[in-house]
């Protein structure tokens, strides 16, 4: 398989006060959650962050190169750990995506670009998004300028938007507090 998957983890969790993708949703990690998305595409994932309980799962965990810098240092630093071209990168804090999701956003990737959803209205997620190898350069670039945008990096790499079902819009719920994962747990269990 040519494609990896990167998991971003290694983010402060400011807003939700521990470590959030070590907590439990649905009885299990959001970072579980996240490897086993994207164990269903490949063999080969690589997550975003360097901390011990982070292993459990046997998977190399990638240290930030560029510190402070945010889901753009992640990406970057687990690319130039990769010996593949494509990556599918996910975040630990988004556990409704869905393998349907991840599979359009692959099989919509156009080479060259990165691959991100739009929902009806125009508004354009960062993640679920499909990086490549050779973003690295342009990536590296603006890290290096200090600048750290996501969407600013979108822009300089180029990407192709794939189209959000209404139903999968639900799906993109991002968790930044314990709160929204009560919610989230709560929505799921009616």
């Amino acid at each position: 398989m040519e494609i990896a998957g990167i998991v971003l983890a290694g983010g402060k969790s400011t807003r939700f006060g521990t470590d959030k993708a070590i907590s439990l949703f649905q009885g299990k990690s959001m970072l579980k959650h996240s490897v086993d998305l994207l164990k269903q595409f490949t063999d080969s994932v690589l997550i975003s962050g360097d901390k011990e309980e982070y292993s459990v799962y046997g998977y190399p965990c990638i240290p930030d190169l560029y510190e402070g810098a945010g889901p753009l240092g992640g990406i970057c630093s687990c690319l130039l750990q990769s010996e593949r071209n494509r990556h599918v990168v996910v975040t630990c804090d988004m556990p409704l995506v869905s393998g349907d999701m991840i599979d359009r956003l692959i099989e919509n990737h156009c080479p060259g670009s990165v691959t991100v959803f739009e929902d009806q209205e125009g508004k354009v997620y960062l993640f679920p998004a499909v990086f490549e190898k050779g973003h690295i350069s342009i990536l590296e670039k603006q890290l290096k300028e200090g600048n750290n945008d996501m969407k600013s990096a979108l822009k300089a790499c180029g990407y192709t938007k794939v189209m959000l079902n209404e139903e999968d819009v639900r799906c993109m719920a991002n968790i930044n507090s314990k709160d929204e994962l009560i919610l989230l747990e709560k929505s799921q269990n009616e």
